[in-house]
């Protein structure tokens, strides 16, 4: 999983390969040796998404959106049947929205992962996604859901 919450959960000096490892152990922060396949792994998601050059530098200072990425390698370590994003592109600008959405859609297209992408913001939904569920508030304030198929 992915939130802005999570984001922010990581305060104290860690490296982004320890952000990344402790995806193994759902910990915010890294309390256990990882095992050499487990770096393997995490190295492999880092290069897949394009951010291998930051492995060892320090989480905190990391702009906003290197951040999120280093996140979604984190929950990608344990390669997921099922990756649950929870407005992922909060916060970012234009450009690291961009860079966010093409790359949870190559995730979704290469890794074969299911994703479900919660957004308020049709213009951010992934490639890959084939299902809208949209809730919608009637005149008496009673919330429905509509299910549609996407692109």
């Amino acid at each position: 999983m992915i939130s802005p919450e999570l984001q922010i959960r990581y305060r104290e000096n860690i490296s982004v390969l320890d952000v990344v490892l402790s995806g193994f152990f759902d910990s915010v922060g890294l309390y256990r040796h990882a095992a050499a396949t487990q770096r393997q792994n995490a190295r492999y998601w880092l290069k897949f998404l394009g951010i291998d050059s930051l492995t060892e530098c320090d989480y905190n200072p990391l702009s906003y959106g290197q951040k999120r990425l280093v996140l979604l390698a984190r929950a990608l370590v344990k390669s997921p049947q099922l990756l649950l994003l929870d407005e992922p592109c909060q916060g970012l600008d234009d450009e690291n929205r961009r860079r966010l959405i093409q790359t949870v859609s190559r995730v979704s297209r290469d890794a074969g992962i299911q994703v479900v992408f919660v957004t308020h913001r049709l213009n951010e939904v992934p490639d890959g996604i084939s299902h809208i569920l949209e809730f919608q508030r009637n005149e008496t304030g009673i919330c429905t859901a509509h299910q549609y198929k996407w692109r």
